[in-house]
């Protein structure tokens, strides 16, 4: 009897310190921040402007990975005694949650780095239709210079984006993130040549419009000499 009692609280304490040693992983704040994350994301409010850095989302999906790695080569079945105790289910279970973790913050990166693709492909395709556009009248005039310069101003910003975004993928790629899609990753591959596209498109626009330029300025410099001379009239 004795023995056997000896055996049972054996027992429990191999189950106990498995789950024990590994007790981070089963706690709410494991996903805390996953959480919270997620509902941002989800509201529309998150951006890799104001989401932890792309170093961060790696140690994160990294730890839960490692540690399913970690406890899968611990060995299932502990003799005690006279009792073989099977481990298997704790180490499973330990196993499943940790890889629940990791993938919970790779759900996160790759939510937040298709709303920045998705922001730079809608930027990408207002600007081409404007440099598409033909300028009847000062005010479309206006816009498309606005345009041109918003695309000169904010090149480098945009593609210093594009290449951290570029990096999310990789690193969504590198951990077999199963949400971010085979679509995505080509289009955050092909999204830097997209912009160039843009700039090229921008940069001939802008020297096919001097013509232009100079045609409007001839006409408001002499609507501004026709204004001159009803005011010099009224007087």
């Amino acid at each position: 009897m004795h023995n056997m009692q000896t055996v049972l609280k054996e027992i429990k304490q191999v189950e106990s310190s498995l789950i024990t040693k590994h007790s981070f992983i089963f706690s709410s704040k494991a996903m805390a921040d996953a959480d919270k994350l997620c509902s941002r994301t989800d509201e529309g409010g998150a951006s890799s402007a104001q989401a932890p850095t792309l170093a961060k989302f790696e140690s994160w999906i990294t730890f839960g990975r490692d540690l399913a790695q970690a406890v899968s080569i611990l060995p299932t079945e502990k003799d005690l005694g006279f009792v073989r105790v099977d481990c298997s289910a704790v180490i499973q279970g330990i196993q499943a949650r940790a890889m629940e973790v990791s993938n919970s913050y790779g759900k996160v990166l790759n939510s937040i780095a298709s709303k920045d693709i998705a922001g730079i492909q809608d930027k990408i395709t207002a600007l081409s239709a404007l440099m598409d556009d033909t300028p009847q009248d000062l005010e479309s005039l206006k816009k498309v210079l606005q345009g041109i310069t918003t695309v000169r101003r904010t090149s480098m910003e945009m593609e210093l984006k594009i290449m951290d975004i570029q990096e999310m993928y990789r690193t969504l790629g590198m951990f077999k993130i199963e949400d971010a899609t085979e679509a995505s990753h080509l289009a955050a591959q092909n999204l830097l040549a997209d912009w160039k596209d843009l700039k090229d498109k921008a940069l001939t626009k802008d020297k096919r419009m001097e013509r232009v330029k100079a045609k409007f300025a001839e006409i408001t410099t002499k609507d501004a000499i026709s204004f001159g001379a009803k005011c010099e009239d009224g007087y």
